[in-house]
């Protein structure tokens, strides 16, 4: 009965080390020298501001816009580096032809 008993000890203690987690030391990586880092210029900027709101600010000139377009108490700003116009046109290649049939 010992000898199981003894067994059964060994036999468990191996069990739970072989479950337990395993701390692994990685190293950690080493910098030799420090990164360069280029500096520009930033773009010129534009400024925007609306009165009527107590709002303003700065955006890159080479955006297009601000176009505004105010609905009662609220105001919306287009600002931005795209466009998109129907079938890619630009603004000056749209041409509509609004015609009304009238019925007599």
């Amino acid at each position: 009965m010992k000898k199981t008993l003894a067994l059964s000890l060994v036999m468990f203690i191996f069990a739970v080390s072989a479950c337990a987690p395993q701390l692994t030391a990685t190293p950690l990586p080493v910098m030799t020298e420090a990164p360069q880092i280029s500096v520009t210029e930033a773009p010129a900027e534009k400024p925007y501001a609306n009165s009527g709101f107590g709002f303003g600010f700065q955006f890159t000139s080479s955006w297009f816009g601000p176009e505004e377009y105010i609905s009662d108490q609220t105001l919306r700003i287009e600002v931005g580096t795209d466009k998109v116009y129907p079938y890619g046109t630009d603004p000056a290649e749209r041409v509509y032809d609004l015609r009304i049939p009238i019925l007599l």
